[in-house]
């Protein structure tokens, strides 16, 4: 199983990033999820089907994610709702994001897991039509990584040779990770990169990588150990450098990109681009939901990832556990936008 993964107060990163960790400090000891408090109890989950929405295609790590989830949030839930999960891929998460907070049902009859990005798919300008710090924040499973992986057949496996040839990256969307990462390893960082959207997910996008259609792809690492388990030990593909707060563990001597900067300029875009992965594999209900119901829901989801037999299907399936509860992420949600307008205004040239 990866290493779990301990939240550092002293992260090595730009002034964004270091406030928004001083404003959590307060909320840490909380976070953790409990298993002591009394369940709130509510007939409306009784006989109760509950849409569970995802914001990607069937068969990886996002899929996986959230049908785990499901099964142990019904375990946990007085009255066992039925979850009925509904893939809704498109616009990197942005699709799902929308539907989520303006269209489905607002009584607790409908979840989803909110694609990390969200927060910044908001703050970027683009087409969210959602306030990130509304939606009902239900808990966190793990946090993430945007690792860079290249497949061995193209014409470029290193950073340093791809400052001379280009690597075309398969994306699901122009807001979602598989595109900001390799746009600003483009803009940034100086390298020859190219996205082309349009792939359902990270299944689809390995599919692609192995029929030479496009060369690499930014995501999870338990996407990547999902899918394509060996790729890495086989020597199939190669990462190359990550985005994130600090580094995966399990694949140590990655370069952080804020690492590969010149520049205190860049050093901040990139730690403010790498604050979202602090929200990982996230779970969220609709604005307005029942205070109540969305209690027990958090309830629910603080019991669920405790559950010794699904930690024991993560540790299975090499996926990351690294929990956080409801009301931390409601926390970060509303700090994430404390970031200052023209720091905004520059990270939306570079991925420009």
């Amino acid at each position: 199983m990866m290493s779990q993964k301990v939240e550092k107060a002293d992260v090595p990163c730009g002034r964004f990033t270091l406030s928004l960790m001083s404003t959590l400090v307060g909320v840490w000891l909380g976070a953790t999820p409990a298993s002591a408090q009394d369940v709130e109890k509510d007939p409306f989950f009784e006989n109760r089907s509950i849409v569970f929405l995802i914001p990607a295609g069937s068969g990886g790590n996002l899929d996986y994610s959230g049908r785990l989830i499901g099964r142990y949030l019904s375990k946990y839930i007085p009255g066992h709702p039925n979850f009925v999960v509904q893939n809704m891929p498109g616009g990197g998460g942005m699709t799902m994001s929308n539907y989520l907070y303006n269209v489905a049902p607002k009584d607790g009859s409908a979840i989803g897991l909110v694609y990390q990005t969200a927060g910044l798919d908001q703050m970027l300008g683009s087409q969210a039509k959602y306030v990130f710090g509304n939606f009902g924040w239900i808990g966190r499973l793990s946090s993430s990584t945007a690792l860079v992986v290249i497949h061995d057949s193209a014409p470029a496996k290193t950073l340093a040779a791809m400052k001379d040839k280009e690597v075309i990256f398969g994306s699901i969307g122009k807001t979602s990770q598989s595109t900001y990462v390799p746009t600003l390893l483009r803009t940034v960082l100086g390298y020859k990169t190219r996205v082309i959207y349009g792939y359902k997910g990270a299944a689809d996008t390995f599919l692609a990588m192995e029929r030479g259609e496009v060369h690499a792809r930014t995501g999870s690492l338990d996407s990547l150990m999902a899918t394509k388990p060996l790729w890495l030990k086989d020597g199939q593909a190669h990462a190359v450098a990550e985005l994130s707060l600090e580094s995966e563990p399990s694949v140590p001597g990655i370069p952080l990109m804020r690492d590969l900067a010149t520049t205190a300029e860049q050093r901040e875009i990139l730690d403010f681009m790498a604050s979202y992965t602090a929200f990982g594999v996230a779970f969220a209900a609709p604005p307005g939901i029942p205070a109540n119901r969305l209690k027990i829901l958090r309830q629910a989801f603080d019991r669920a990832v405790n559950d010794p037999e699904l930690k024991a299907e993560l540790e299975k399936g090499q996926f990351a556990y690294d929990p956080k509860s409801g009301d931390y992420l409601q926390d970060l949600a509303v700090s994430f936008s404390a970031a200052k307008p023209d720091l905004i205004d520059r990270v939306k040239a570079a991925l420009d």
